[in-house]
């Protein structure tokens, strides 16, 4: 086998013959791909999670509503120039995070933008992706739905049974985006059976599902 660079010559270190044993091993660099994608994937849900969810709240969508435009300015962007720190600002002062969870933001950003700019360097060494940043990443966005739900969603539409939403367990609590962080990190933890959970609850085609109430 020819190697370029003196690579035939030279003597590698246990740490660099690890690296190159990591990024060799097809099914170690697919699952550090993998995961480094899902978790780009989950740091895009996170923003989402922060940003639309008091725009749409204060903005009307349809219609031309400059005044209700007005009041998103006014309520969330006034914060910060940044949508997402100015939505995460507001978050903050209704109390649905609280100071450690703005610390945690800060190194998602942080570990988001290593992956982003970096990832031939770790899929070519022997880091493996963070996984249980990962975790926490989807335990902020259970918490800001979870809140979102309860506080705002229930808010204007009252639980159909008369019940408290505080009555409500936080396991019987999910947004669509939840289940998808949820499913996320079960397949980043290699929990496949786990994940399948939620497939299996799809239903045949022209059936309801079996969350459907309606």
């Amino acid at each position: 086998m020819f190697l370029g660079s003196g690579l035939d010559s030279i003597t590698m270190d246990d740490k660099t013959m690890q690296a190159w044993r990591k990024f060799l091993d097809p099914d170690l660099l697919r699952t550090n791909l993998i995961s480094a994608s899902l978790f780009l994937t989950g740091w895009e849900l996170l923003r989402e999670c922060v940003i639309e969810q008091p725009k749409g709240f204060f903005v009307v969508v349809h219609g031309d509503l400059s005044e209700d435009r007005q009041t998103y300015r006014e309520e969330i962007l006034c914060r910060d120039k940044s949508p997402f720190l100015a939505s995460l600002a507001w978050f903050h002062e209704q109390g649905a995070v609280d100071d450690d969870d703005l610390t945690l933001v800060d190194l998602l950003y942080k570990y988001r933008c290593e992956i982003a700019h970096e990832l031939p360097a770790i899929v070519m060494s022997d880091q493996e992706i963070d996984i249980p940043l990962f975790g926490r990443l989807v335990g902020l966005v259970d918490k800001i739905d979870r809140w979102w739900i309860r506080e705002i969603e229930c808010a204007i539409n009252p639980l159909a049974n008369g019940q408290a939403p505080y009555d409500v367990p936080d396991s019987e609590i999910h947004s669509g985006r939840m289940i998808v962080l949820s499913m996320m990190l079960q397949i980043a933890t290699g929990d496949e059976e786990q994940a399948n959970v939620w497939k299996n609850m799809l239903p045949e085609a022209g059936e309801r599902p079996t969350w459907d109430a309606s």
